[in-house]
C-alpha cells in the first residue's frame, strides 16, 4: 500500500543476477527519483529529442475576459522531460515553445466545451485552443529541419543534428552551463540554424565573411554578396582597379551594387565586418570580376528599338533581355525614371515629366548605351 501511495513501482533493486550468470546484467541501470527520459526512441543518440518552453501568458477567450496564466513566457514548461538517459547522456538536445501555444483545435471540442460553458481557454474565434505539450515544440523544430534541408538537401542526419544544437541560443531561463538535462543545448533558433553563427562575439569577431561572390555586373556595376553574420554593424568593401588606386565602400547588410565602375576593367574586390565593441574581422578572400566593354548607341541601334520619339505621354522600349536596366535622366542629370526589364517590351509613362530631352541609359547582357528621348506634351 505504501508503495502505491508514493506512486513508486515494484523494482527490484537487490538479488539481482551477476555478469556471470547474465551479462546482460551490466546494461541495467537501477531506478532514481530524477524522473528523467528512460526509454523508448528519444533516447537515441541519432533522434533530435525536443524539450518544452513557455510560448506565452495571456490570451483573451471566447467571453471576451483574459483568463489566469500563471506560467511565465521563456521559461521550461513543467511537464517538460528532461534527461539524462538512464546510461546518463544528456537529453533532451533542444528546446522548442511548446506550452501555452494557442493553435486550431477541432470543431467536436470547441462545440463541446462552448455548449459546457468552459470555453474559458478558447479564442475569441471559438476554433483555436491553448495547448500545452511537446507535441508542439517538436513540430517547430521539425519546420527547421526541414527548412536546413531545403537550403542543404544532401545534409546528413548528423549534420542536422549539429546545425540545430550548435546555433542554440541562451537568455536568462536556460543560463551559460550548457548542455544540460533541462534545456538540451538551448532554445532552438531557425534564423541562426539556417545562417549560422551570430558572430562579432569575443571569440569569433576576427572570422571573415565568407562566399563573397559577384552575382550580376555590367559595364559600370557590380552586384556582390556575401555570407550575413547576424550580429555584425555592418560591412567593408575594398576593390581596387588595375593600375589604379584602391577605393571603399560601405554596407550595412550582406548585399552591395558597387556603381560608377569604369567599363572592361578588372576589379580585385574583399570584404570585411565591423562588429560593435570589437572592431574589424579579418578580410575576406579576394575576388576579381572584370565589367564589361561600354558599347555606344550606334552599336546598339539595330537591337534597342525606342518609339515614338519625340513622344508625348507614353513610349515603349523593345530588345533589352530580361534583367537589364532602364534609367532615365533629366538635363540636370536626376534620375526621374529607372526600372528592371522582366520582358522584351517597357512602356513608359511620361505624364508626369516636363517638356524637353531626357537621357536613357540601357544595360542590357553586361554592356551599357545611352540614347535621347524628346518629350513633348
Amino acid at each position: 500500500m505504501l508503495r502505491q501511495l508514493q506512486g513508486f513501482s515494484n523494482y527490484v533493486t537487490s538479488g539481482l543476477p551477476t555478469a556471470a550468470v547474465l551479462p546482460e546484467i551490466v546494461n541495467y541501470r537501477g531506478p532514481d527519483t530524477d524522473q528523467s527520459i528512460v526509454s523508448s526512441w528519444q533516447c537515441l543518440d541519432n533522434v533530435i529529442t525536443v524539450g518544452s518552453y513557455v510560448n506565452r501568458d495571456t490570451m483573451t477567450n471566447y467571453y471576451n475576459v483574459i483568463p489566469p496564466i500563471l506560467d511565465i513566457v521563456g521559461a521550461l514548461y513543467i511537464s517538460s522531460s528532461h534527461g539524462p538517459t538512464r546510461d546518463n547522456r544528456i537529453k533532451p538536445d533542444i528546446c522548442a515553445p511548446g506550452a501555452r501555444v494557442l493553435s486550431t483545435a477541432s470543431s467536436i471540442l470547441t462545440n463541446w466545451l462552448i455548449e459546457e460553458g468552459a470555453a474559458n481557454y478558447m479564442s475569441q474565434d471559438g476554433q483555436h485552443y491553448l495547448y500545452n505539450g511537446t507535441s508542439f515544440s517538436s513540430p517547430a523544430v521539425a519546420g527547421i529541419a526541414a527548412l536546413y534541408l531545403q537550403k542543404y538537401p544532401n545534409a546528413t542526419a548528423a549534420e542536422v543534428r549539429d546545425a540545430i544544437t550548435s546555433q542554440a541560443k541562451s537568455d536568462a531561463f536556460t543560463g551559460a552551463s550548457l548542455p544540460n538535462n533541462l534545456w538540451g543545448y538551448g532554445k532552438a533558433d531557425a534564423f541562426r540554424t539556417l545562417t549560422g553563427s551570430w558572430g562579432c562575439g569575443p571569440d569569433d569577431y576576427l572570422d571573415a565573411p565568407e562566399n563573397l561572390t559577384a552575382d550580376a555586373f555590367t559595364a559600370t556595376k557590380i552586384m556582390l554578396s556575401w555570407d550575413l553574420i547576424p550580429n555584425a554593424a555592418g560591412y567593408q568593401i575594398y576593390y581596387k582597379p588595375t593600375a589604379a588606386p584602391a577605393q571603399k565602400a560601405k554596407a550595412l547588410s550582406n548585399t552591395k551594387t558597387l556603381s560608377g565602375l569604369t567599363p572592361n576593367t578588372t576589379y580585385s574586390i574583399k570584404v570585411r565586418a565591423f562588429c560593435d565593441g570589437q572592431g574589424f574581422s579579418e578580410w575576406s578572400e579576394t575576388i576579381t570580376v572584370t565589367t564589361a566593354p561600354f558599347k555606344s548607341a550606334a552599336e546598339e541601334h539595330q537591337l534597342i528599338q525606342i518609339f515614338p520619339n519625340p513622344a508625348a505621354n507614353t513610349f515603349t522600349v523593345e530588345g533589352v533581355s530580361e534583367g537589364g536596366y532602364i534609367t532615365m535622366v533629366n538635363a540636370l542629370g536626376e534620375i526621374v525614371y529607372s526600372t528592371i526589364v522582366t520582358d522584351g517590351a517597357i512602356r513608359i509613362n511620361t505624364t508626369t515629366l516636363h517638356n524637353g530631352i531626357y537621357q536613357l541609359i540601357l544595360e542590357d547582357k553586361g554592356s551599357i548605351s545611352t540614347q535621347k528621348i524628346m518629350i513633348v506634351h
